[in-house]
Formats: C-alpha cells, sequence, structure tokens
C-alpha cells in the first residue's frame, strides 16, 4: 500500500493516507484509489506537492481500466412468412361454434331478519270523566 509523507514535528514522516484534495488535484476518485491500493485518509486537509508528484506518477503507471462491454443481444433467426392467398385463408378458416352465453345462477337473495317493533310502553290510561268524579 502506498502511503503518502506529512510533514510532522519539523519533518516528513509517513502518513495514513492521501488527503481528498491532493487525489483530486491529480484527477483520482475514491474508486481508482481502491483499485490502485493507495491509502486515503479523509480526515486530512493539506495538500503538499510531493505527494501530488506520487500520486501523478502512479496514475501514469496504472493500467486504464477496461470497460466490459455490453453484451449483444442474441440473433434472432429470421423465419420467412409464406404469402398466403385470400381463398386458401376462406377454405382454411372454420366457423366456431356461437358461444352460449354464460349467464350466473341469481344466487338466492338473503332476507334481512325482520326486527321486531320496539315494545310500546303502555301510555297511561285517560282518565274518564266518571273516574275523577268517583275520586272526588
Amino acid at each position: 500500500m502506498i502511503r503518502p509523507k506529512i510533514w510532522k514535528k519539523f519533518e516528513f514522516k509517513e502518513g495514513k493516507g492521501f488527503s481528498l484534495r491532493e487525489l483530486k488535484s491529480v484527477g483520482i476518485s475514491l474508486s481508482d484509489a481502491k483499485r490502485l491500493d493507495l491509502a486515503v485518509d479523509a480526515t486530512r486537509r493539506s495538500k503538499y506537492d510531493d505527494n501530488i508528484t506520487v500520486l501523478a506518477d502512479v496514475k501514469a503507471k496504472a493500467p486504464k481500466p477496461v470497460k466490459k462491454a455490453a453484451p449483444k443481444p442474441a440473433a434472432k433467426k429470421a423465419v420467412k412468412k409464406t404469402p398466403v392467398k385470400k381463398t386458401e385463408k376462406k377454405e382454411t378458416a372454420k366457423k366456431k361454434p356461437a358461444a352460449k352465453k354464460i349467464t350466473k345462477k341469481a344466487a338466492p337473495k338473503k332476507v334481512a331478519a325482520k326486527k321486531k317493533p320496539a315494545a310500546k310502553k303502555a301510555a297511561p290510561k285517560k282518565k274518564s270523566a266518571a273516574a275523577k268524579k268517583e275520586k272526588a
């Protein structure tokens, strides 16, 4: 795995990975960096010229990815249609018997249960005039 050089404590040391700025300046995407086996450190924001030259050399030496050709659709066999004379059509065509109309049998209607009328409360009987006189 190729690692970059970073400036740390007054000297260049080996870093965790190339910064995204360095990769972008050379024109290498993240997927290309994985394919080229380059270490990438997304937290780094610095950009060193020495690392850019290393990345440019790696990119120049790297083989270009070969794009897979799209599979061609299977060749269909050409079927020649022989022209049919009109007279032959009439002879070969058979009349189909008239289709019987299929009717759905009427499903027996569900008879809704009749609701019983609500029980009427007995209305207070009106007292006749004769009954009133008796009480009095």
